[in-house]
């Protein structure tokens, strides 16, 4: 139950993102509103004061030597020109107005199918939690039945790797990301010190060979300083979205060529090639593996990193029933160990 609420306050929190951002957009159209109604204000007394202004230059000419008409001509030529411009910035207010009305009723459109969508998204989810809790609670049982056919697949990572990916294979693809959002979560309030599986930051910069390449060209104080500001540059050069060290495909004929950035990684950047004759392999290939988790994960736009479930043992991705499995131990650990100190 408590993974499934998990799930709904996601699908609350995306709701209230979406809910803040079209906030915002109908308070920025209110100040909108709010300045046209200004500039209307600003017209209307302006008008006023036009009319007045010719109520008193027609007592003037009506009394005036013919000498003192020509100011009072171009006095009112100036006031037709001011009010001239002042319609054309009403009626361009007024256009801004209706697009802004426009943009506004898309934005409600928009945000009552994104209603729509999470409300029925809500609805998936709850037959699929059930299902989660159920399989868990079957793989606790099946394990509990057959620890010894566990450990004899345990002992062959080649079988217990495809019954693992036969199990998924059972799962939706959605199913399996609830899961394994569950899990990393899970994985994440955990200790991670000497754990086999656990969380893995993708795209995150592996500090260890910069400390490496620095111990092996400096002194010990010196290659602690240097090692630090060295991975700091390249930690922000990676967040980076402007530096794009990928391959580019030329596409089309001789006349009619595009030039497209790929998504493969050119190891001959300048930048990389400078940090590999600098600093060594060590150095060049963690960021070379940063580009290719960023790139693996779609995160080369915004440079986030993504947490991963890992097996660090085999060094690769960890398997949801491996994680479960793993989970599932962790409990029956700490219920034997509670039972033991309750004996006690």
């Amino acid at each position: 139950m408590e993974e499934g609420s998990n799930r709904d306050d996601a699908l609350g929190g995306r709701m209230k993102l979406i809910s803040s951002k079209v906030d915002s957009k109908i308070y920025f159209h209110k100040d909108a509103v709010l300045e046209y109604m200004d500039l209307k204000h600003i017209i209307g007394d302006l008008t006023e004061e036009k009319a007045r202004m010719e109520q008193e230059v027609h007592k003037r000419l009506a009394t005036a030597p013919p000498e003192l008409l020509t100011p009072v001509r171009e006095q009112l030529a100036a006031a037709k020109d001011e009010l001239a411009a002042t319609r054309a910035k009403l009626d361009a207010a007024n256009e801004e107005l209706a697009v802004t009305r426009e943009k506004l009723g898309a934005a409600n459109e928009e945000l009552a199918a994104t209603r729509e969508q999470l409300e029925a998204e809500k609805k998936e989810v709850a037959p699929t939690k059930e299902q989660l809790i159920e399989a868990v609670r079957h793989q606790d049982e099946q394990q509990s039945a057959s620890a010894a056919a566990l450990e004899s697949v345990e002992c062959q990572p080649s079988m217990s790797l495809t019954l693992c990916e036969l199990s998924e294979n059972t799962w939706s693809r959605d199913e399996l990301d609830v899961l394994r959002g569950m899990l990393i979560k899970e994985f994440l309030q955990l200790d991670s010190g000497g754990r086999i599986l656990g969380v893995k930051e993708m795209g995150r910069l592996n500090r260890k060979p910069f400390d490496e390449a620095c111990a092996s060209k400096l002194s010990p104080t010196e290659a602690k300083k240097t090692a630090s500001k060295l991975y700091a540059t390249w930690e922000n050069l990676l967040k980076n979205p402007n530096w794009k060290p990928f391959k580019t495909v030329v596409v089309g004929d001789d006349h009619h060529k595009s030039i497209l950035l790929g998504k493969d990684i050119d190891v001959d950047d300048d930048k990389l090639q400078e940090l590999k004759r600098a600093w060594g392999e060590g150095a060049h290939n963690a960021v070379v593996r940063a580009l290719v988790e960023m790139s693996e994960y779609n995160c080369l736009d915004d440079r986030t990193i993504t947490y991963e479930l890992w097996n660090y043992k085999a060094g690769r991705k960890a398997t949801t029933i491996e994680c479960v499995e793993y989970m599932s131990d962790q409990a029956k650990q700490l219920s034997v160990a509670r039972r033991r100190k309750t004996r006690r």
